[in-house]
């Protein structure tokens, strides 16, 4: 049996006219707008590597100034060893946060190239403010020093940029998952 959609006039059974065939549509929930994911990674790289390149400029001027004991060498391994550390925590948190705010992973990427950014530029600040003390000390050829800091600062970009990627990938798949979660 075959009912047609329009109601035909004088059957007893077919809803009357003005009878409406379905119910009012819901209204519609927009999704939550989530922010852009280069404003983020912008926001939080700038903010973490300034953070980061603060910690560097204060351990490069601190450091040559502590006195050394029998065993500095130890407690300067752990010195050194530690904010390595808290740089590999910090790719990881900034990409964390970048996804979590944006639901996409490559907001943390995006957000550990921002943190090199700031790091290679205060390496940058405190070599040329170091040299220029370092070439009064020592009679050593600028040409020398210079190719030496710019293999050891081509090799740590390199190193920099695939670890801080690496691990603000993996930060950003954790933020991610937590992002739809909430949802």
């Amino acid at each position: 049996m075959h009912q047609s959609p329009s109601p035909i006039p004088g059957d007893p059974y077919s809803p009357p006219s003005s009878f409406p065939n379905a119910l009012p549509p819901l209204p519609q929930r927009e999704p939550p707008r989530r922010p852009e994911a280069g404003r983020v990674a912008v926001m939080f790289g700038s903010i973490i590597g300034i953070l980061l390149s603060a910690l560097f400029i204060f351990l490069s001027y601190v450091l040559p100034h502590m006195k050394l004991t029998t065993n500095a060498g130890l407690y300067l391994v752990y010195l050194w060893s530690l904010p390595l550390l808290v740089q590999w925590f910090l790719y990881l948190a900034g990409g964390f946060i970048a996804a979590w705010r944006t639901g996409k992973v490559r907001a943390g990427v995006f957000t550990s190239l921002w943190i090199n950014l700031w790091y290679f530029l205060s390496v940058i600040v405190v070599y040329f403010l170091q040299q220029s003390a370092i070439t009064r000390q020592m009679l050593l050829s600028d040409a020398d020093y210079t190719f030496l800091f710019m293999v050891f600062a081509a090799s740590f970009l390199i190193i920099s940029v695939g670890l801080g990627a690496g691990l603000a990938a993996l930060g950003g798949l954790a933020g991610k998952a937590l992002s739809y979660r909430q949802r």
